[in-house]
């Protein structure tokens, strides 16, 4: 009797030893970092804490995420440096964004392309960069998941409406990137400013109009000031998520999916979410009495005529560094000519 009591205490002590260990095991998730220059309050905030949660909950506490929005740990030209070097793991980036060493993928954010929805824009930045290793070679270090183009830019204005390119010439226009070469093809006069500065600036003259996405111009209020919007829906800006390569490679396959499941998740319903705050944009501006031009196809053909040596310009830039950029070029209006039929 007394050695089946000794045996059994042993088992329990074994059992409380493993049970014990496991549950230690269980307590240490691996612990990353998420960093956003997006406010906190701000909708495609407001999503990527719905996607980090999910991933958190799916993975049952072996992910833990801490977030930093509002460039709390990083400055937006920190950011995709700061994912290489570790300084966070995880981080939200909008292609060719100040700080970054691209080159051809900046193609993916010229103006007037010939990409006419968000959804197009998002499968061929997609496709373009898994189709083309030199352009993957620019994310050294990093794993690029959730390629989605963002909302497509028109042309809006404070004193007069636009029809066509030339009702712009000699305009001080808010651009940065292509849509400022692009100023400067129309006999217009780019202004460069961080986006703290666009509302004074148009409300004081400083800047006449600017070329943006309607929902940018009614979540900083701009809709107050700008008066007239010409509905051009040209191309826009890929954002995506960079996750430093390392930490990528210690996730087991199943977190790696769990991790695409949930980028995919939030690509899709964020493309939802901003064609219902477009809608309320156009609604305010409408009830604000601003006015809408909707160019015909010949107003249209236009302004894609007069964009036209952005590209070879952006070419003969990179091709000049040895770059294939010419390469990518064709593929890239490859994967558009494709998608239109």
């Amino acid at each position: 009797m007394r050695t089946v009591c000794c045996c059994f205490f042993v088992m329990i002590l074994v059992l409380s030893s493993f049970c014990s260990g496991w549950g230690q095991t269980q307590a240490k998730p691996l612990e990353l970092k998420f960093t956003s220059w997006s406010p906190p309050a701000s909708g495609v905030a407001k999503m990527d804490q719905k996607m980090l949660d999910m991933i958190m909950e799916k993975s049952q506490g072996r992910i833990k995420i801490t977030s930093f929005f509002g460039e709390t740990l990083l400055k937006m030209p920190e950011t995709f440096r700061g994912v290489q070097n570790g300084v966070t793991d995880i981080a939200y980036w909008t292609v060719g964004s100040p700080g970054s060493p691209e080159k051809l993928a900046t193609l993916m954010r010229l103006p007037l392309t010939g990409i006419k929805t968000t959804e197009m824009g998002t499968a061929i930045t997609e496709k373009l960069f898994r189709s083309s290793p030199e352009l993957m070679a620019e994310y050294k270090g990093l794993e690029v998941l959730g390629f989605r183009m963002m909302p497509l830019y028109s042309a809006h204005t404070v004193k007069k409406p636009v029809r066509v390119p030339a009702d712009m010439k000699s305009m001080k226009i808010i651009a940065s990137a292509g849509w400022a070469e692009y100023a400067k093809l129309i006999d217009a006069a780019p202004v460069t400013l961080g986006i703290g500065e666009y509302y004074p600036s148009l409300e004081r003259g400083v800047a006449e109009a600017i070329w943006a996405h309607f929902p940018v111009c009614y979540i900083f209020k701009l809709l107050d000031v700008l008066k007239h919007h010409t509905v051009l829906n040209a191309s826009s800006i890929p954002d995506c998520y960079l996750i430093n390569k390392d930490v990528w490679n210690k996730l087991t396959p199943d977190l790696q999916k769990m991790i695409r499941d949930a980028v995919q998740w939030r690509t899709a319903e964020i493309l939802k979410w901003e064609y219902g705050e477009e809608e309320r944009a156009i609604d305010y501006a409408k009830k604000r009495g601003n006015t809408f031009c909707d160019p015909t196809q010949d107003e249209m053909r236009l302004w894609y005529e007069t964009a036209k040596p952005l590209n070879e310009n952006w070419i003969a830039r990179y091709e000049k560094e040895g770059l294939p950029a010419r390469k990518v070029h064709d593929m890239f209006m490859q994967f558009i000519n494709e998608y239109k039929k």
